[in-house]
C-alpha cells in the first residue's frame, strides 16, 4: 500500500459559538487577534473510519457519519473550559442510519500546545439521545503549528483540506464490558484521492476504487496500530456487464483494513442492484500476487458468485 500522510482539517459548525461562556447566547463580534473563524461548506461532516482486522459484516454495521450545521465556527485562541451551545445537527450510526441527538450541554475544554502560537487543541463532549444509552459524542480540533501566524479565517474545502489542521471524533454507544460500540470518525471530504485501485473480471466486469488518508490519534479517525494508514474508500465506479454505477454514499462504501493495510476487502452496496448483485466485495491479493477475488453479494449479503480479479493499485493523482 501507499503510506502517504494527508494533514485533514479542522471542523466544527455553528455560528452562535465557540467556546464561549454558556450564559452569553448572543454571540459577540470574534477578537481577530485571538479568534480562527472556519467557514463551513453546506452538508459538511465527519465520516466513520475503520478498525483493524474486523470483518465486513462488523464495519458495516457501525458504519456512520456526525453532522454538522452553520457557515462558520469560532475557534478563540483562550485557553480554560467552557459550556456552549449545540453545534451537532446528528450522528447516524449503522447502515439503516440510525439517528442520535445531541442532549444537555456541550463542555469545551481548550488547550495551547506549548508555546507555539498557532497550536490549539479543542475538545467538545456531549451526551447523545438514541436507541442505545449511555452514548456520548468527543469532537477534538487541532489547529496545526505549521499554519500561517495567527490565520483570522481558514475554510474547509478541498483546496484548504492539506493546510489547516485536523478535526477527529469518538462515538461510545451502550455501556460495558459487552455491549458497548466505538467507532471514530474524520472528514468525508479528503481532497485527491491517495491510492486507485482497479480491478477486471476474465469476463470484463470491473471496479475501479478510489481511497483517501485520514487522521489517525487516540481520539479518532481509525483503529489502527504501527505503520497502519488509516485510509477510507471514498468512491467506486462499478461495471457488470453492459451497466455501471458510481457510488460515492460513504454509507455504502465499506473499506475493511488489516494490519499494515495488507489483504484488505473493499465492501460496494449497489443501489439500484445491477441484476441480483446487490453488493459487491472486492478481496485485494495478497503481497505474492496481482489476483485478487470479486465476490457478488444478494439482497440477503449472501455471496451468490466468486471470480478473480486482476488487480492493479497506484496512487492518486
Amino acid at each position: 500500500m501507499v503510506y502517504q500522510a494527508l494533514i485533514l482539517v479542522s471542523l466544527l459548525a455553528l455560528g452562535v459559538a465557540g467556546c464561549t461562556d454558556e450564559k452569553n447566547t448572543t454571540p459577540s463580534k470574534p477578537d481577530d487577534s485571538k479568534t480562527t473563524v472556519l467557514t463551513i461548506p453546506e452538508g459538511a461532516a465527519l465520516c466513520s473510519g475503520f478498525s483493524e482486522g474486523l470483518t465486513w459484516q462488523q464495519e458495516l454495521a457501525i458504519v456512520g457519519q456526525v453532522r454538522f450545521s452553520a457557515p462558520e465556527f469560532p475557534l478563540p485562541r483562550v485557553e480554560g473550559k467552557q459550556q456552549v451551545p449545540h453545534f451537532v445537527e446528528a450522528v447516524l450510526h449503522g447502515p439503516d442510519r440510525t439517528r442520535y441527538t445531541p442532549s444537555g450541554v456541550v463542555e469545551c475544554e481548550v488547550k495551547r500546545l506549548g508555546q507555539l502560537e498557532q497550536a490549539w487543541t479543542y475538545i467538545y463532549r456531549m451526551s447523545l439521545s438514541g436507541p442505545r444509552h449511555p452514548a456520548t459524542l468527543k469532537i477534538v480540533v487541532f489547529l496545526s503549528a505549521e499554519l500561517s501566524e495567527s490565520p483570522t479565517r481558514l475554510s474547509l474545502d478541498a483546496l484548504g483540506i492539506e493546510k489547516l489542521g485536523s478535526v477527529t471524533a469518538r462515538v461510545q454507544l451502550g455501556g460495558p464490558p459487552d455491549d458497548t460500540v466505538y467507532q471514530k470518525y474524520a472528514p468525508c471530504e479528503l481532497g485527491k484521492p491517495v491510492e486507485v485501485l482497479e480491478g477486471v473480471t476474465a469476463g470484463a466486469d470491473k471496479v475501479h476504487l478510489e481511497l483517501g488518508s485520514g487522521p489517525f490519534s487516540w481520539d479518532g479517525g481509525c483503529y489502527a496500530s504501527g505503520h497502519t494508514i488509516c485510509l477510507f474508500l471514498t468512491s467506486a465506479t462499478i461495471t457488470l456487464g453492459q451497466q455501471s454505477q458510481i457510488v460515492t454514499d460513504r454509507f455504502r462504501l465499506i473499506y475493511v483494513g488489516n494490519h499494515h493495510n495488507w489483504d484488505d476487502e473493499y465492501l460496494i452496496l449497489l443501489e439500484p442492484p445491477l441484476g441480483t448483485t446487490a453488493a459487491l466485495l472486492v478481496q485485494e491479493p495478497p503481497l505474492s500476487s496481482s489476483r485478487g477475488e470479486l465476490r457478488y453479494l444478494d439482497a440477503a449479503m449472501t455471496v451468490i458468485k466468486t471470480e478473480a480479479l486482476d488487480w492493479n493499485w497506484g496512487e492518486g493523482p
